[in-house]
Order: C-alpha cells, then structure tokens, then sequence
C-alpha cells in the first residue's frame, strides 16, 4: 500500500472557457477544476497508462479519463 501512495504526483488546474451542452448547442462561459495524476515511471511495470484525469466543469457533469499517454514534450493525451 505504501507503493500506491508515491505511484502519482497530483497536478490541479482551474480552467475557465465555455462548454456545450450539446454540438449544436450555443457554448456558455463555464468554469472547472482539471486534476491529472501524473503516474511515476514504475507504474509502467504493470499499466500502459501515464496517468489518469478528471474534469470537473461546474455546469455539466464530471469527465474522465481513465488512461493518458504522455508525448515527446511531456504534454498528455487520451
């Protein structure tokens, strides 16, 4: 258990910009808190995943996205 505890470093940003209901939809100005964890390189032993995010805007539900590959400049990607 003591392994699990250090396997991420947490990163936690405040976004603000517009959501869309839907495709269609007109956008509306919105907030939210995007948290990443960053997963430690010994992770890889056992996952293919980097990491994990969740976004949480204050007008629609939470989105998540349970397996993040990072790039050549560090920047992630589900």
């Amino acid at each position: 258990m003591l392994l699990a505890n250090f396997s991420t470093v947490p990163l936690e940003y405040v976004c603000e910009g517009e959501t869309q209901l839907s495709a269609d939809g007109p956008a509306s100005k919105d907030a939210g808190r995007l948290r990443i964890e960053d997963y430690r390189w010994w992770v890889g032993l056992w996952s293919d995943s980097q990491g994990r995010a969740v976004f949480e805007p204050k007008k629609i539900g939470r989105l998540f996205a349970p397996k993040l590959k990072k790039n050549d400049q560090g920047n992630f990607a589900f």
